[in-house]
C-alpha cells in the first residue's frame, strides 16, 4: 500500500510539473513548437500538387500538347528529388529531426519515431513511384516527329481569311513495334483551318490516314507554358503500320494559315505600298518552335523565288506577283512577296498571324515574392530542430509578409489582365 501510494504521488508530482511547464510557454514558444510540424505539412502540400501539375502535363502530351512535354518532365525531375530527402533522412541521422520531428505530439518516443518514420518512408515512395512512372510515360512516347519539309502556296482569295495553303511532310520516328496514330501540335497564332492529312501513298507511309480531332488549347497567363501552350493539336490515325526497313513513317498534313508578320508599315510593320497597285509583304513562317529539323520551298520549286505562274505557288488567279524565301535562323524563314492591292493583305479581310500578349510584370514580382516566402520557410525547416526561438519566429514572420505581398500582386496582375 505504502509503495503504491508512492507511485501516485510520483505520478501526480510528474503531471503537475508538465502542467506548470505547458502553462509557461508563452504563445511564441507554443507556434516554435509547432512549426517543425507545420512545416512539413507545407512540404507535403507542395509535394502534392507538383504530382498534380505533372500528371496535368502527361494529359496533355497524351492528347498532343508537346509543348507541355518538358513541363512534365522537368516536374517529375524536381519532384523526384525532392521527394528523396526525408528518404535520405533515413540513412542519415543528423537529418531525422528535420523530417520526423512532426509526429512530437505523441506521448510514446518509440511509438511516435516508428510512427513518423513509417509514414514518412511510405508517403514519399509513392510519390517517387508516381513521378517516375509519368516520367517514363512521357519520354517513351510511340511516335516522335523528326523532320518536316514544308511548301507553301499563296491563296489568290485569301479563303477563309487565310493567304497560305501549308503543306507538311511529316517523317515520325516510331520507337518500336507498330503505330496506328500520330500527333501535330500547330500554333494558334496563324490560325489553322480546313487541316487535313493524306497518305503519301508510298511504302514509307501507312494507309487510310484521316483526323481523329483537332482540339485547339489556349493556355491562361498563370500557365507555365502561357508562351508555348497557344496551340492546336492535331490528332492523326492510320492503319496499323509497321516499316521495319527504318523503323520511320511518313504522312501529308495540309491546312490554311496566315502569315507571320506585323500589320501596317511604320515602326516594323510588314505590310508597305511598292508599285502603284501592289502591296510589299515581308513576312515569317516558323517550321517548328522545337528541335525538328525542317525545310521550305515556294510551291514546286527548287529555288527559293518564283514570279508570274512558276512552280505552282499560287491557288486561283493572281497575276503580277513575285515571292521569295530566305533561311533566317533555326526554323524561321523570311517570306518576301509582292502582291497585288486587292487582296488586302494585313486587313481582316486577310490578317496576318496574331502574337501571344506579353505577361504583365505583376505576375513576375508575384513569383518572384513567392519564392522568397518559400526559401525562407526551407531555411527555417533547417534550423527547426536547434530550438532557436526567436530565429525562427522572426524568418516565419517574414515570410508571411512576402506570402501576403505575393497574393496582393497576384491579385493585381489578375485584374489587369481582366480590365485589358
Amino acid at each position: 500500500m505504502i509503495g503504491n501510494s508512492q507511485d501516485d504521488t510520483k505520478h501526480s508530482d510528474a503531471e503537475m510539473d508538465a502542467k506548470r511547464l505547458h502553462d509557461s510557454w508563452s504563445w511564441k514558444e507554443w507556434f516554435v513548437g509547432i512549426l517543425p510540424g507545420l512545416t512539413f505539412l507545407v512540404f507535403e502540400g507542395c509535394m502534392f500538387m507538383l504530382t498534380l501539375y505533372a500528371g496535368k502535363c502527361y494529359l496533355a502530351v497524351s492528347e498532343g500538347d508537346t509543348s507541355s512535354k518538358p513541363y512534365c518532365i522537368a516536374a517529375s525531375i524536381c519532384g523526384i528529388m525532392l521527394a528523396a530527402l526525408p528518404l535520405a533522412a533515413l540513412f542519415l541521422p543528423s537529418l531525422a529531426p528535420i523530417w520526423f520531428d512532426w509526429a512530437a505530439c505523441c506521448s510514446d518516443m518509440h511509438i511516435r519515431k516508428f510512427c513518423s518514420r513509417i509514414t514518412t518512408a511510405c508517403l514519399h515512395m509513392a510519390f517517387v513511384m508516381t513521378l517516375f512512372v509519368l516520367l517514363m510515360l512521357v519520354v517513351t512516347t510511340a511516335t516522335q516527329l523528326q523532320d518536316i519539309q514544308t511548301t507553301l502556296r499563296l491563296q489568290a482569295d485569301c479563303l477563309d481569311g487565310s493567304l497560305l495553303e501549308v503543306q507538311e511532310l511529316l517523317t515520325y520516328k516510331m520507337k518500336g513495334g507498330s503505330a496506328t496514330q500520330a500527333r501535330r501540335s500547330l500554333m494558334n497564332q496563324v490560325e489553322p483551318s480546313m487541316i487535313r492529312a493524306l497518305a503519301v501513298g508510298n511504302a514509307a507511309g501507312p494507309s487510310n490516314v484521316r483526323i481523329a480531332n483537332a482540339k485547339r488549347r489556349e493556355s491562361g497567363k498563370t500557365d507555365f507554358n502561357y508562351e508555348s501552350g497557344q496551340v492546336t493539336d492535331v490528332h492523326i490515325e492510320f492503319d496499323s503500320f509497321l516499316n521495319p526497313g527504318n523503323n520511320s513513317l511518313q504522312l501529308w498534313l495540309v491546312y490554311n494559315a496566315r502569315l507571320h508578320g506585323k500589320p501596317g508599315c511604320n515602326e516594323g510593320g510588314s505590310v508597305c505600298s511598292d508599285s502603284p497597285g501592289f502591296t510589299r509583304v515581308e513576312g515569317q513562317w516558323l517550321v517548328d518552335r522545337g528541335d525538328v529539323s525542317g525545310d521550305l520551298q515556294l510551291g514546286t520549286c527548287g529555288s527559293n523565288s518564283a514570279e508570274k505562274g512558276d512552280c505552282a505557288l499560287v491557288r486561283g488567279n493572281l497575276s503580277g506577283y513575285k515571292a521569295s524565301v530566305s533561311h533566317n535562323e533555326g526554323n524561321t524563314w523570311n517570306i518576301n512577296l509582292r502582291l497585288p492591292e486587292s487582296l488586302r493583305v494585313g486587313s481582316e479581310a486577310c490578317p496576318l498571324a496574331w502574337e501571344v500578349p506579353d505577361r504583365n510584370v505583376f505576375w513576375v514580382v508575384g513569383a518572384g515574392l513567392l519564392f522568397v516566402a518559400g526559401a525562407i520557410c526551407c531555411g527555417a525547416l533547417q534550423v527547426s530542430g536547434h530550438n532557436e526561438g526567436s530565429a525562427l519566429f522572426v524568418a516565419f514572420a517574414c515570410a508571411l509578409c512576402f506570402l501576403i505581398a505575393a497574393i496582393v500582386f497576384f491579385g493585381l496582375a489578375l485584374f489587369s489582365d481582366f480590365i485589358s
